[in-house]
């Protein structure tokens, strides 16, 4: 026999060990002696675990079984170095998961039924752990080497990569965009989010634009303009000695400021050296001068919005250079204010401290306000003014003064303006007709002189609003740019030919079509449909809004 062969068999001829070896591989002569020793010797384990596997209880181990924590020497024959069973590295339990396959010593003859069957637990099939196995150790716990969370990849690092330098954290109220911390509460260039930008303002997280504005009728020492705004607040500029811009206080504004707690304003009117508006429930506040009792009230002077006592219903406003007239739900018309040539109509004292109803005009829908007279638009298109009338104001034909309405007749009526010396109105069909003193060209049909009775301007079609200057007038027109004629003293009517009064229109170049206009004492200012506003003219109380009060004719901005 050959003696590695023997030591082999003897060191494994225990139950435990006959899973870690196969015979398939091992191979006898069948006649020689070594051959019958080596089968002998096989018979004799097979014997062995055949006797003990049947006595053995369940969950008991043989105990000539090597603990897991000793390391069994390496058995070595003079000729043959036994396979290490332990790795060097690793001490683990006797326990081979069947896919393991064990070192190649088999032999072809023997089954190893009988030899799995003594190392299997009978009750669920596993490997019995050796009796000296530590409590705490589970039979299946991973290597300590290798033992990682299954979702962290080996080469995980254990830090969060540096993806750059800390960025400051913007105040409360702020969010950062790009490098700068903005409010986009009120940032018009980011507007509610990052890269929002707006026309004009931004204010609560929208966009702001104008949607109407109104110039006054003011003199030498005077001249405002305010612009309705989409959220229905108001912001005014220019002359503020009165503190008819509305902001609590009295000085002068180069730039537009907010009119202090006005909201829902319907409506804009622009006196001398006083404002209004309109508000939504048919109320209306005034502020500013009160020296012809204005504002409604006996109040002579107010920086900021009061109600007019006793008003309400009111569906249209318009204001004078003293004196304040509104159209109520009724269809008659209220007027207060200067009224030394009847402005206010017959029966008013000179200055009417209250609204005061203006008799025999009948119903009416649109009302305007000059220097010194008024006008209206009845329901039928018919218009009635009152008030001075000595440049032929009035439009009856008679250059004279009436408290009492006097019909101007030739046209049917849209739509109203009244100025310094001059009216004019839009008739239903889109023409325009005027009447007045006519002093510098301002009736636009070529000539000039007094003209107490309506005469049509034949150059401007399909009219959509007129309004009327101190000396000058301003219309637009579908499918037209916007023209001015009349006095340009100071570049009012824009940029047409220097400072020559023009006594025909002309086209006013603007950055973009204007949706509404409005001429006051020698300056204009358009709303333009990007919502935006431009002014041009006058401009000694910084009227135009630019920020300077330098006089120009060429339309620019205003710088809300």
């Amino acid at each position: 026999m050959r003696p590695s062969l023997l030591v082999i068999l003897s060191f494994c001829a225990l139950p435990s060990c006959t899973a870690l070896f196969s015979f398939d591989d091992f191979r006898f002569d069948g006649g020689s002696a070594d051959a019958v020793a080596a089968e002998a010797s096989v018979d004799a384990v097979t014997d062995l675990t055949d006797a003990t596997a049947p006595d053995a209880p369940p969950d008991v181990v043989t105990p000539d079984v090597v603990s897991p924590d000793v390391v069994p020497p390496d058995v070595v024959s003079p000729d043959v170095v036994s396979p290490d069973v332990v790795s060097p590295d690793v001490v683990t339990p006797d326990v081979v998961s069947p896919d393991v396959v064990s070192p190649d010593v088999v032999s072809p003859d023997v089954p190893l039924d009988s030899a799995l069957d003594a190392s299997l637990d009978a009750s669920d099939g596993r490997v019995d752990a050796p009796l000296d196995t530590p409590a705490d150790t589970a039979l299946d716990r991973p290597d300590a080497s290798v033992d990682a969370p299954a979702d962290v990849p080996p080469d995980r690092p254990d830090v969060p990569l540096d993806v750059g330098p800390d960025v400051p954290r913007c105040p409360t109220g702020m969010i950062r965009c790009g490098d700068a911390c903005v409010d986009p509460q009120t940032d018009p260039l980011h507007c509610g989010s990052c890269s929002t930008p707006c026309t004009l303002l931004c204010s609560a997280g929208a966009c702001i634009t104008a949607v109407d504005v109104r110039s006054s009728l003011g003199n030498d020492l005077s001249g405002h303009a305010c612009a309705l705004m989409s959220d229905r607040t108001v912001r005014c500029w220019g002359a503020n000695g009165d503190g008819q811009l509305g902001d609590g206080t009295r000085t002068s504004r180069t730039r537009p400021v907010a009119v202090v707690g006005l909201r829902n304003v319907a409506e804009l009117a622009v006196g001398g050296t006083h404002s209004c508006a309109r508000l939504m429930d048919g109320t209306v506040s005034c502020w500013g001068s009160g020296a012809y009792h204005q504002l409604g009230d006996d109040t002579a002077q107010r920086s900021t919005p009061a109600a007019v006592p006793g008003l309400s219903g009111v569906t249209a406003i318009a204001a004078g250079s003293g004196h304040v007239c509104a159209i109520r739900s009724e269809g008659d018309v209220l007027c207060w204010g200067r009224n030394t040539f009847g402005a206010c109509g017959p029966g008013a004292p000179a200055d009417t401290r209250g609204p005061r109803v203006v008799a025999s005009t009948g119903l009416l829908t649109r009302v305007a306000t000059g220097y010194l007279h008024s006008c209206a638009v009845r329901s039928d298109g018919a218009v009635r003014c009152w008030g001075f009338g000595t440049f032929g104001e009035l439009g009856d034909g008679r250059s004279t003064t009436s408290v009492t309405p006097v019909a101007a007749s030739g046209f049917s009526a849209s739509d109203i303006s009244a100025g310094g010396e001059d009216s004019c109105a839009l008739a239903s069909d889109g023409r325009l007709w005027c009447w007045g003193s006519n002093r510098y060209g301002s009736h636009g049909h070529g000539t000039v002189g007094l003209e107490p009775s309506p005469r049509l301007i034949p150059s401007i079609i399909n009219a959509t609003r007129v309004s009327v200057g101190s000396y000058h007038a301003c219309a637009l027109a579908a499918g037209a740019p916007l023209q001015c004629w009349g006095y340009n003293n100071e570049g009012q009517i824009g940029e047409q030919g220097g400072l020559t009064q023009r006594n025909t229109p002309g086209a006013v170049a603007l950055i973009s079509p204007a949706t509404t206009v409005s001429c006051g004492y020698q300056f204009t200012c358009a709303v333009l449909a990007t919502g935006a506003v431009q002014c041009w003219g006058r401009n000694t109380h910084g009227e135009l809004g630019d920020g300077t009060t330098v006089s120009r004719s060429t339309p620019l901005p205003v710088l809300f």
